[in-house]
């Protein structure tokens, strides 16, 4: 799997590390201070990457509801689009 260069960025290093300490260094999903934490996107960043250094579309949480996270959003089937003109 290969890394995004934008998770290189010392911008986005320097504003993750802001949003967890405003977060409390808890998962802002259950809780919990358990390592390692993780910075979400919450509107996901290849849909809008328009947000992706915006620290209100960013919240911390923990590897456990992050991975949950994933398995619902990946293995949902893409929804189609109505291609009927009327």
């Amino acid at each position: 799997m290969t890394t995004d260069p934008f998770y290189n960025l010392h911008a986005w290093k320097t504003l993750r590390e802001a949003v967890k300490r405003r977060d409390g260094y808890r998962c802002t999903v259950c809780g919990t201070a358990a390592i390692p934490l993780d910075v979400d996107h919450i509107q996901p960043f290849a849909r809008r990457p328009d947000l992706a250094l915006d620290p209100s579309n960013l919240r911390t949480i923990c590897r456990t509801c992050h991975n949950r996270k994933r398995t619902r959003t990946r293995g949902k089937p893409k929804r189609r689009r109505n291609t009927r003109r009327w």
